[in-house]
């Protein structure tokens, strides 16, 4: 389908929604490439390189492996509170993930490391699935009103 054949409202939401993904994968992008540096450089400086890649590799694959398991739970959530409540305590997740890895540079123990790590892992995973959850749910939404007819 052309874009110059949809409708402005269509194409607004058309847009938008590209607009969300392109940042929030470009984000995400960040994530892998400057967060596994980190969690693996403060885990040498406690353990063997090879326990600090698979430290780190773990890391990663909870995130994931959570994110699958959290889309249906945080959508349910989202609409229990409303997309709105949803997308601030992404926001608020997202902040929270932040400053957990804002004292891993700080750590001295493999435990405080791993700990600080797992935690803001998980908060990731709500922040991720909560934003993700209520945005899909409003372009469903949106393009549903405006054209029935196009499926998300």
């Amino acid at each position: 389908m052309d874009i110059k054949t949809l409708t402005p409202e269509v194409r607004h939401i058309w847009r938008v929604a590209k607009v969300v993904q392109s940042a929030m994968g470009f984000t995400m992008g960040l994530y892998l490439f400057t967060c596994g540096p980190l969690y693996y450089e403060s885990l040498t400086k406690v353990t063997t390189p090879q326990s600090a890649m698979f430290f780190t590799t773990l890391l990663y694959g909870i995130t994931m492996a959570l994110i699958a398991l959290l889309e249906i739970p945080t959508g349910a959530i989202g609409d229990a509170i409303g997309r709105k409540w949803t997308v601030v305590w992404s926001f608020v997740c997202f902040m929270l993930y932040y400053i957990s890895l804002s004292f891993i540079p700080l750590a001295s123990s493999l435990w405080l490391i791993l700990s600080l790590a797992f935690l803001g892992r998980i908060i990731l995973s709500f922040a991720y699935t909560f934003f993700s959850g209520s945005f899909t749910a409003w372009c469903v939404d949106s393009l549903r009103e405006t054209a029935p007819e196009i499926g998300y």
